[in-house]
């Protein structure tokens, strides 16, 4: 699943990750398009793959993303941090209010309308490397978050 959770996972083991912000159907990833891809340019980076897969699934699957887990997730993790530490009691109840059960972390940051949540917002668009959605998950921007919607501290 595409939750910071696994990509934290990831982070150091590998350059970049494929996967879904939901449950993965049947289908999957197109196997025979990434091969093609490979074959086209066997040079392909890891960030290449990573797209190629995200690719493979339009059509296939509701939502998809790839992400950057190497020294790049370094700045949206501090991000990350910074923005759970800057959520307020009062935006927290109005992100319950208004949104009680999203839980895709852009919209979640663009809610909370304060300086760390842009910088979030600025932080995943350096470490996604792309990401594909149908019309019925237009709203998702490919990286969810296991925190409570109701983003207790610890």
């Amino acid at each position: 699943m595409a939750r910071i959770n696994t990509a934290k996972l990831w982070h150091n083991h590998a350059t970049a990750i494929s996967f879904s912000q939901e449950s993965v159907s049947w289908n999957g990833i197109a196997y025979d398009k990434v091969i093609e891809d490979l074959r086209t340019n066997p040079d392909m980076s890891a960030d290449d793959v990573a797209r190629s897969l995200t690719r493979s699934t339009r059509g296939l699957e509701n939502s998809w993303s790839a992400i950057a887990v190497d020294k790049r997730f370094e700045i949206f993790n501090s991000a990350f941090e910074n923005w759970l530490q800057s959520t307020t009691d009062k935006k927290q109840k109005r992100v319950r209010q208004i949104e009680p059960n999203i839980r895709d972390l852009y919209q979640l940051a663009a809610l909370s309308h304060n300086k760390a949540s842009v910088q979030l917002i600025a932080a995943y668009n350096g470490i996604k490397l792309y990401e594909q959605h149908s019309k019925k998950y237009k709203g998702l921007h490919g990286l969810s978050t296991e925190i409570p919607v109701n983003l207790q501290k610890p």
